[in-house]
């Protein structure tokens, strides 16, 4: 099972593997997510910007703080984006929040466009972590906020999915 599961963990695809890859994931993130959302301090009106949203809850968590803001999202997988519009189908409507299939290296927003960015759990699978953080702080307005979470390197190197694609 790990093997056809390790490459899901970096990437969601569509089928059972993708589903349950971001399912575990929503499971083993949730209270890292929720911690981040709670970190920023998200007020009313502030832009958000979310890396490697995966399923969406953070998103929607970010949007119910910011009902007169803005929350957005890059994720690499299809399959993510496509989860994370269903959970967030009626924001999208309303233009609250927009989510992107993509590299974090290349965010498809102006300079200085968000007030407070995150990524969670999730900086060991980018092949240009740096050029993803300088991404970031380009789009970060003067005095926002950025949290990077993840998990210790002994809880990854634990993880048979980590050790499978040898993301080290």
């Amino acid at each position: 099972m790990t093997a056809q599961l390790a490459p899901h963990m970096r990437r969601p695809g569509g089928g059972f593997w993708g589903w349950l890859a971001l399912r575990l994931m929503r499971r083993r993130m949730r209270a890292m997510n929720e911690w981040a959302v709670a970190l920023l301090d998200i007020q009313p009106t502030d832009r958000v910007l979310e890396i490697a949203f995966g399923a969406g809850e953070s998103i929607a968590r970010a949007a119910a703080r910011a009902p007169s803001g803005f929350v957005a999202g890059v994720d690499v997988s299809e399959y993510a984006v496509k989860v994370a519009a269903r959970r967030n189908r009626a924001a999208i409507r309303a233009g609250c929040v927009a989510l992107h299939q993509g590299d974090a290296a290349q965010v498809p927003y102006e300079d200085n466009s968000f007030d407070k960015a995150f990524c969670c759990g999730a900086i060991y699978y980018f092949p240009d972590a740096p050029g993803m953080a300088r991404e970031v702080w380009r789009v970060l307005k003067p005095g926002g906020a950025y949290i990077i979470l993840a998990r210790p390197p002994e809880a990854l190197l634990a993880h048979p999915a980590f050790r499978k694609n040898k993301h080290r």
